[in-house]
């Protein structure tokens, strides 16, 4: 431990090295002397700038952090200061990588020790969003994953989410979807074009390559179409009802499985829809009220196809894996509660779900029923 911090390399700190300070960091008859000079050396090199030995040394620290509870406090300013040093190169990847660890470690110090948390908020909007961009594939995942655990403010984490949505690694789109629709649970925001631009984007990414990304997006278009609806004024709210509940019916035939459990899921979300939508899902014959009936639709100069919704129902009764039968048998409710005619049409298509293979499903129509 005497040796100058200068004069220490990549290579000088091997596997055995680390291995040694690791020990003596978790044996309990470690004098507090040593562990003393154990944390000096370790937030030492922590000013030097070779990602090699930075990686190493977060990990001590967070054992160190562990294993002397005492010491919690002051690793945690030795990181979150030399986090906010680092800042300019967090552009850089590896330093990228090294600025998503120290807020990993900074995180679950945070919430071990809630004394500390608030000086989390030194790392604002701005800095947050820098790591971000400046992280490589696997952190950037995490970061938009655990954003919610840093005091990063809604609009910034609104502007980064939508932005990554238009990531070319689906993982990242799918993560992002996620984020808005955490976001719009939250509630935190009340301008009508930053609703109207998430759910614009929603209704895009339906149409994505890829079944884990159409499946957030389904979730997304009910979460931010719901809003959107309340966003509207009074005489508007019916139509954009129709064509949020519209837009999700042209996807109920997705060819994943995961797809059509979220779109009769986003059936609930949404909860209601014009009687004559509604009636059209029980029918997959196109019914004289919905004939040349085209709701305005709210994410381009479209209008919506009042045909998506034939046989949507029946579709979801009749599908051959049981999820999905689960998922409309379980939305029916919602949609019945403000319909008067949807009920009665239905109960013949609920009646034959009794006799579903699946107890789960029989269950639920029961239930259904029964309400």
């Amino acid at each position: 431990m005497e040796k100058d911090d200068d004069s220490i390399s990549a290579e000088s700190l091997s596997l055995h090295t680390l291995a040694s300070i690791r020990s003596l960091i978790i044996n309990a008859d470690t004098s507090g002397s040593v562990i003393s000079s154990v944390f000096n050396f370790l937030t030492g090199l922590l000013s030097r700038d070779d990602p090699a030995i930075l990686h190493h040394v977060l990990k001590l620290l967070s054992d160190l952090s562990f294993w002397r509870k005492e010491l919690a406090t002051q690793i945690f300013d030795s990181v979150l200061s030399n986090l906010l040093r680092l800042q300019n190169f967090a552009a850089d990847a590896s330093h990228g990588r090294f600025a998503v660890e120290s807020l990993a470690l900074l995180a679950s110090l945070s919430e071990t020790n809630p004394s500390i948390a608030t000086a989390l908020s030194k790392i604002d909007g701005e800095g947050f969003a820098s790591i971000c961009l400046g992280a490589p594939i696997s952190s950037r995942l995490w970061l938009l994953r655990n954003a919610e655990r840093f005091d990063v403010p809604s609009s910034v984490l609104l502007t980064l989410f939508l932005g990554f949505t238009k990531d070319p690694y689906p993982y990242i789109r799918k993560v992002a979807l996620d984020g808005l629709i955490h976001t719009c649970k939250a509630g935190d925001f009340d301008h009508a074009h930053a609703v109207q631009g998430c759910y614009t984007r929603a209704v895009e990414l339906l149409g994505d390559a890829e079944d884990s990304v159409r499946a957030s997006a389904a979730r997304a278009v009910s979460m931010w179409g719901k809003a959107l609806v309340k966003s509207k004024v009074e005489t508007k709210r019916r139509e954009c009802t129709d064509a949020v509940f519209l837009q999700l019916c042209s996807i109920v035939r997705d060819m994943s499985v995961d797809v059509r459990v979220e779109v009769f899921k986003a059936f609930g979300i949404i909860g209601t829809a014009s009687e004559s939508i509604i009636l059209q899902t029980l029918s997959k014959k196109v019914l004289g009220a919905g004939k040349g009936k085209k709701p305005q639709s709210h994410h381009s100069n479209e209008p919506a196809d009042v045909s998506a919704a034939a046989g949507v129902f029946i579709h979801g009764f009749e599908d051959e894996f049981y999820e999905v039968r689960e998922a409309a048998v379980d939305t029916f409710h919602s949609l019945s509660v403000n319909s008067i005619e949807f009920p009665d049409e239905a109960m013949y298509l609920l009646m034959d779900m009794l006799y579903d293979d699946y107890t789960v499903v029989r269950l639920k129509a029961l239930e259904a029923l029964h309400h």
